[in-house]
């Protein structure tokens, strides 16, 4: 990584113990001076600085020498500089590799788009440690991983408790070198050995690239790393060969951000040359700077832009600015608003500061930052995006004198919800993963073959939930949660015998509607099985497509891309500004 000046390094060695010691009692007030001769510096602020260096070196050598046992100062001075960076705002931090399990090198995939691994995506499914998907092109997809495989053990070692950055940690390794890991898959009895040779690995961040329906293709972009850029660039070329592209979906839901170079490799292909993308202000050099377009554009058509409340940094970027230059619509909800930018520098080997340098501004010049506020800690932290906003958003105007606002991240043209489901079916999804649990069961005991489609139909979705309850489900309701907390009261203080009737009828009572829970459910859990049935047998992309069609955001994206002349009027100018609630199912 690009390291900083050395003004910067002096400020970052300066922060040793901040705010962890008061009050010490060991030496009178003028300690200081007398340990630690002062020494003059240029201007106000390097003073202050050389100042408070001297102090807080002072206090930790005293923690060293005399605090009542032996401690590890450099774990000190790490807090002490991780304080420092705390109550800066929510994105500076400081990180150590040893203690930040996996983000040092998660920062460094994101910086250089490279690594040497077996790409493969690992999680928790389940509650064990998982493979999540195997990357297209893989040696993990060449060797037959699936998502959902349980890492039951790594060269050996078992594995199924371990942490995700732990696991990396160890699959990683040298191009070349083998890794052995032991899979249990669900519907195969016996474990499963994968010996698997390593490579470098590209991250190829456009997770889907595929024709929604003749004419209109349909782009995901997962994050932002080093080669985002490129890779969309060969996607749409890909796409265009297939079929001419009358219109563009471009899908920046739940993408938070990433690079600044690589929004604008994003906007460009969209974008003429000479086309203002963004603009950045900060306080040191080279931050005080405007970004253009600079390439030939690659595609001039239609085009709509998914984003929502996980959209965010460099997915506003690119937003904000197909917005503010009227080239396209915005569809979905609101999205994060973070209009600040980080820089990064690794100052000693997996040590890594990340610093808010300067805001980004999108072409009609607004700044996106949704105001922070504090938690119940004191902590700085964005305000809710799902909170209600009485805020007195500051206005500008794109292009065609579309009214635009600024301060609380990119509000769409077209305002529709996103798929969304009751409490047992985020269970069902993400705290146990059992439809992709099931689906995985499913197509390795009865054998299916890869390719052949799956229907579900009443009875596979009878056998789920049967499936599901005996693979142990289990669903506790708000009302159950405090029903049970009723009772430990009741037990603590000996009136549990005489509640016990009431409390049985609350349990039936709550049985029933948990069976009423599953009847209402039932179409979420058909769409989901649909989903996990195609992504299984026909690919991510696929699945996606299948998951779409219940998907109110993206049918109104594919509604206003099919007419033309609407598509028209909300780009024309004032008489088409203002957020449109229609085109939603």
């Amino acid at each position: 990584m690009k390291r900083w000046s050395n003004y910067l390094l002096i400020i970052l060695v300066a922060a040793g113990g901040i705010g962890l010691f008061s009050g010490l009692g060991l030496r009178k007030a003028d300690a200081v001076d007398e340990y630690l001769p002062r020494t003059e510096a240029a201007g106000d602020q390097s003073q202050q600085i050389l100042e408070d260096y001297r102090l807080m070196r002072f206090i930790l050598e005293q923690v060293g020498r005399n605090y009542y046992e032996e401690v590890d100062v450099h774990d000190i001075a790490i807090a002490g500089l991780k304080g420092m960076m705390s109550v800066l705002d929510p994105y500076s931090d400081f990180f150590v590799e040893e203690q930040d399990q996996g983000v040092v090198a998660d920062l460094e995939i994101t910086t250089t788009g490279t690594y040497s691994g077996i790409g493969a995506t690992i999680g928790y499914t389940g509650g064990q440690l998982s493979i999540v998907a195997p990357m297209k092109g893989s040696p993990a997809l060449n060797a037959g991983l699936q998502p959902g495989d349980v890492i039951a053990a790594i060269d050996g070692t078992p594995s199924r408790t371990f942490s995700t950055a732990r696991a990396a940690s160890l699959i990683k390794g040298p191009e070349g070198t083998e890794v052995t890991l032991l899979i249990d898959r669900e519907g195969i009895p016996e474990l499963m050995e994968f010996t698997i040779t390593r490579a470098e690995i590209e991250v190829n961040d456009v997770s889907a690239a595929i024709f929604a329906e003749p004419g209109i293709a349909y782009v995901e972009i997962a994050r932002f790393s080093a080669y985002t850029g490129q890779f969309l660039e060969e996607a749409l070329s890909e796409l265009a060969t297939e079929q001419p592209i009358e219109g563009l979906i471009l899908d920046l839901r739940g993408n938070p951000g990433g690079l600044l170079d690589q929004a604008l490799a994003v906007a460009e292909p969209f974008l003429p040359p000479g086309e203002v993308i963004v603009s950045t202000r900060g306080r040191i050099d080279g931050m005080n700077a405007e970004f253009r377009s600079r390439n030939d554009q690659l595609y001039d058509g239609r085009m709509a832009v998914l984003v929502n409340v996980g959209s965010a940094s460099a997915s506003e970027i690119v937003a904000g600015a197909v917005q503010d230059l009227d080239r396209g619509i915005i569809v979905g909800e609101n999205t994060w608003g973070k209009g600040l930018v980080q820089s990064v520098a690794e100052i000693i080997p997996d040590h890594v500061i990340r610093l808010t340098t300067g805001q980004y501004f999108t072409p009609s010049g607004r700044n996106i930052q949704r105001p922070f506020v504090r938690d119940a800690s004191g902590n700085l932290v964005p305000r809710n995006p799902n909170a209600p906003d009485t805020t007195d958003h500051p206005t500008f105007a794109s292009r065609n004198g579309r009214l635009v606002t600024g301060g609380g991240g990119i509000v769409p043209d077209i305002e529709a919800e996103g798929i969304t489901g009751n409490l047992m079916l985020y269970a069902l999804k993400f705290r146990q993963s059992m439809f992709l649990r099931y689906v995985n069961n499913y197509v390795n005991t009865h054998n299916i073959a890869e390719g052949t489609p799956i229907t579900v139909t009443d009875a596979i979705l009878d056998d789920f939930r049967e499936w599901s309850i005996d693979s142990g489900f289990t669903y506790e309701s708000p009302t159950e949660m405090v029903l049970n907390q009723l009772l430990e009261t009741a037990e603590a203080e000996n009136m549990a015998e005489a509640l016990a009737d009431e409390i049985e009828n609350l349990r039936r009572a709550i049985d029933r509607e948990e069976a009423a829970l599953w009847a209402e459910s039932r179409e979420g859990i058909a769409l989901e099985l649909r989903r996990e049935f195609a992504t299984k047998q026909f690919g991510y992309e696929q699945g996606q497509l299948v998951y779409m069609q219940d998907d109110d955001q993206f049918q109104a994206a594919l509604e206003i891309l099919r007419d033309s002349g609407r598509y028209a009027g909300m780009l024309s100018g004032p008489q088409g500004s203002g957020a449109d609630t229609g085109g939603g199912h």
